[in-house]
């Protein structure tokens, strides 16, 4: 199934806005899709959308807009920059910056510390640490196996960041200590 639309407050970081944007799952070309809430509809954002090269299942947005970090079905979290405009640029040189995972779940936690994610086929969680420029730090202590029968469909973290929800399907919902 095609990822959420990954929501972007305004205010903070590089933007003013608020944005919308959407991972189009196996179409061709494939894509992510942005616009702009303003005066009460969707407004495409100039240069949406934007080519990508695999297929996206996961999305999220760092709490002060400045990242956007997509997990794709062929493996690997790719990084893009969000301009004030809400445009997106593609980071890192276009190579992904973590691989060996295929996240059907992200999560930044409120801090913009720490991308949490789940994974599409081995119900693991995984914990990445957001340096400069966006870069992605694993922190191979946290990898937790959850259910290795059930993927992760899902993950929250709550609002004192002390503690992550994971649903793995007809596994249950695992509750997972966190401190950011």
């Amino acid at each position: 199934p095609p990822p959420p639309p990954v929501v972007r407050g305004g205010g903070g970081g590089t933007g003013g806005g608020d944005y919308i944007y959407a991972g189009n799952f196996g179409t061709n070309p494939l894509t992510i899709a942005g616009f702009s809430l303003e005066n009460s509809a969707l407004n495409v954002i100039s240069g949406s959308p934007w080519s990508i090269t695999g297929e996206p299942t996961a999305m999220a947005i760092t709490p002060n807009d400045d990242y956007l970090y997509m997990g794709s079905a062929s493996g690997g979290i790719y990084l893009y920059t969000i301009s004030s405009t809400g445009a997106l640029t593609l980071g890192n040189g276009g190579a992904a910056v973590a691989s060996g995972v295929e996240p059907s779940v992200l999560r930044v936690d409120s801090t913009g510390e720490w991308l949490i994610g789940g994974d599409a086929f081995s119900g693991e969680a995984y914990v990445y640490q957001i340096g400069n420029g966006g870069a992605l730090t694993s922190i191979s202590s946290s990898v937790v196996t959850l259910n290795a029968a059930d993927p992760a469909t899902d993950l929250q973290i709550a609002p004192n960041d002390a503690t992550i929800y994971v649903s793995c399907g007809t596994g249950g919902i695992f509750t997972l200590s966190f401190d950011s």
